[in-house]
């Protein structure tokens, strides 16, 4: 995230992922979006979340561990890969956020999306590997994976990343935005997904 030219998105409408808000500051950028479906850190990071400058999408499943007065508007998420149209029905997890991103953007009729900061790559520790995708660790130090230390810090817990299917559901993506002429483009610098075609503009810092 570090490498990325926010200037060049501020005159675009923006979805950010999860934490995400840790950097706000640093990045001196505020998304019209957060999103958030993952259960366990909704629990962990939930008054967090609300203090957040951008309206807050989140998994209904982790209402309880909100206020009732907290402005979020909650959606009703399906495990697996699918995608939906509709997001007053339900949306697709995909095992990562990001497919539930682009479920809203595509409700929210965008015409093109640009995927940035989404490296699809994970340094797992041996515990992690043995656990498996989607299996809670525990983490006992920093978090080496995101822009931030305390993003999954240590005494925090998280799931183990599933790629496989997120690439799945990602493949999925493409062909719907594909069907109504609309286009997914992967943006992220150094970044490994190889489902979208790449964009031609350049988000890096120069």
């Amino acid at each position: 995230m570090r490498q990325v030219n926010f200037g060049r998105l501020r005159d675009h409408p923006s979805i950010a992922l999860n934490r995400y808000y840790l950097g706000i500051e640093e990045f001196d950028f505020v998304p019209d979006f957060l999103v958030s479906v993952n259960l366990l850190m909704l629990e962990q990071f939930a008054a967090e979340f609300v203090r957040q400058p951008c309206q807050l999408f989140a998994a209904w499943a982790a209402r309880n561990a909100f206020q009732s007065d907290d402005n979020v508007t909650f959606l009703n998420t399906l495990a697996g890969v699918g995608f939906s149209r509709d997001l007053c029905q339900s949306v697709y997890t995909g095992a990562t956020v990001t497919h539930v991103a682009l479920q809203l953007a595509h409700w929210l009729g965008w015409a093109s999306v640009t995927l940035i900061g989404i490296d699809h790559n994970y340094e797992l520790n041996l515990e992690e590997k043995r656990a498996g995708p989607h299996n809670v660790v525990h983490r006992t130090a920093d978090d080496q994976n995101h822009f931030s230390q305390s993003y999954f810090g240590s005494g925090t817990s998280w799931q183990v990343p599933d790629l496989k299917q997120s690439e799945a559901a990602y493949e999925l993506a493409r062909r719907e935005f594909e069907a109504s002429d609309r286009k997914i483009l992967y943006g992220t610098v150094g970044g490994r997904l190889k489902v979208f075609d790449r964009s031609e503009i350049d988000y890096s810092k120069q």
